[in-house]
């Protein structure tokens, strides 16, 4: 339903269901609300930013950094990783949206959390890790 309002949280190569997910929202051509927080260890280990732009460009999709390095970060990415401070400055109406998270298995436990704290109901966050990732 492109008229839900979703909030993808990707944490490295957990962006790759969301991937997927875009191409096929681009192949329809439907516009969407859509907002994606997507952390790195780097600004080198950012995957499918073709995909992430053209979904900007062709579709309205928000895409916001998160970057543990420092170096090479543009002035508008975190430093830092995805947290409750991102999500509120970057969706400011988060509450009214259904998030799907996907990454390390750490970092969707602590994104889940995070979510539950602030006030987003467990039926609204989606969740997919991959294991054996650091």
């Amino acid at each position: 339903n492109s008229r839900r309002k979703l909030a993808f949280i990707a944490g490295g190569i957990g962006i790759t269901p969301f991937r997927s997910m875009l191409e096929e929202l681009l192949e329809r051509g439907e516009p969407c609300t859509i907002t994606v927080l997507y952390g790195n260890n780097s600004i080198e280990e950012i995957a499918y930013a073709d995909v992430l732009k053209r979904a900007r460009e062709e579709l309205g999709v928000t895409t916001w950094y998160a970057v543990r390095d420092a170096e090479g970060a543009t002035h508008d990415m975190k430093v830092g990783f995805v947290d409750a401070e991102m999500i509120q400055s970057r969706i400011p109406d988060y509450r009214e949206r259904t998030f799907y998270v996907s990454g390390p298995q750490a970092m969707v436990s602590a994104t889940r959390k995070t979510l539950r704290e602030l006030g987003v109901p467990r039926w609204r966050i989606r969740t997919d890790f991959f294991p054996g990732l650091a």
